[in-house]
């Protein structure tokens, strides 16, 4: 097979799993402009737990107000919540354990106290052209994102944006690049990730995105492997804003407040590719969780994220290490409830039933 068959089965491959969006630097930038140079808040520094029920506040906020979380000081164990219910039920799903639980809150306390993490990287299957059904990032936007109000500093997209001026010959090929992967995708893939940077300014979380050089965008699609090499400079981004967080947390907090700078969590989000805190050596570039475990000693949790009537019985799907659990929490376990599927040392699926 020549270069250009490749390039094609692995953009026809991975395209569930990749979004990489070079339109946005284009079609996307002016729309979220505050993501990119707003300041941080003096009290974000120091995020406190939420005391009041907002206006009009929807569930999921009302819930991320009043309800003690572990997500507040992780490590903690809310332990009533565990009186009141949220013990999980317990199951084996093919060769992993999973838990059963009647919301995504629920289940990200119960992981976050059992990890105790500093930075969580979220990772999804975009949204597939046609479909209608709410997708896993409005998801998030909606039921996840609201609880780390007040707990997380930063939130990174997926969205990445190349040099402003000139480079044209390097945008051109990444361009090319991009189509070809994301031609199978939701059309309002991208608008939903904007969507999402919003969200979190409306919860005090600021929103990042993946600024390259024309140099590195030009040695990616310049190379012999051009969507490999995209992954991988979306995996090595990913990490550099990660990193660059870490330190505003750890300079900003006070050093002698553990509480203040384990509660200031740094997020991110993107395809279920770049997360892998135990990544296969081949697509070791790929992912960003392994420098994250190390820069966190050992405090970086990965999470995907799921919608059961979303999976596909293809060959890339059967490939992820979660396929076969998910596909036994959505026989075993009830519809509308929440399936958190442990895939390894602080590595879960969260799986919407």
């Amino acid at each position: 097979m020549g270069k250009s068959g490749r390039t094609k089965t692995r953009a026809r491959l991975y395209s569930n799993f990749f979004l990489l969006p070079f339109l946005f630097f284009s079609a996307c930038q002016k729309e979220l402009p505050e993501a990119q140079t707003q300041p941080r808040k003096e009290d974000s520094a120091q995020p406190q737990a939420p005391t009041g029920k907002a206006k009009n506040a929807s569930p999921a906020q009302a819930r991320a107000e009043n309800t003690p979380s572990s997500l507040a000081q992780p490590g903690q164990k809310n332990k009533k919540a565990r009186q009141t219910g949220a013990t999980p039920l317990t199951h084996s799903c093919a060769q992993l354990s999973c838990e059963q639980f009647p919301d995504a809150h629920e289940a990200l306390d119960y992981l976050a106290a059992e990890d105790r993490p500093i930075v969580i990287g979220f990772g999804e299957a975009h949204g597939r052209r046609g479909q209608k059904s709410v997708s896993t990032v409005q998801r998030f936007t909606k039921e996840i994102l609201p609880l780390f109000q007040g707990h997380a500093s930063s939130l990174t997209l997926e969205l990445l944006m190349p040099p402003q001026g000139g480079c044209a010959p390097a945008k051109e090929r990444a361009q090319a690049t991009s189509q070809k992967i994301t031609q199978g995708q939701k059309e309002t893939n991208q608008n939903e990730y904007v969507a999402l940077g919003h969200a979190a300014l409306d919860h005090g979380i600021t929103p990042d995105i993946l600024r390259v050089s024309c140099a590195e965008l030009s040695a990616a699609t310049e190379s012999e492997a051009p969507v490999a090499s995209m992954m991988a400079l979306v995996a090595s981004q990913t990490a550099k804003a990660l990193r660059l967080e870490l330190e505003k947390n750890r300079t900003q907090n006070s050093p002698s407040s553990e509480t203040q700078a384990s509660t200031s969590l740094v997020l991110a989000y993107g395809g279920a590719l770049h997360n892998d805190p135990q990544p296969s050596p081949e697509k070791r570039t790929w992912s960003y969780g392994p420098e994250m475990k190390e820069a966190t000693g050992n405090r970086f949790t990965a999470i995907d994220l799921l919608v059961a009537d979303q999976m596909l019985d293809t060959p890339t799907w059967q490939a992820m290490p979660w396929y076969d659990s998910a596909l036994a929490a959505r026989q075993q376990f009830t519809r509308g409830q929440v399936a958190l599927i442990r895939l390894g040392e602080k590595s879960w699926t969260i799986l919407w039933l």
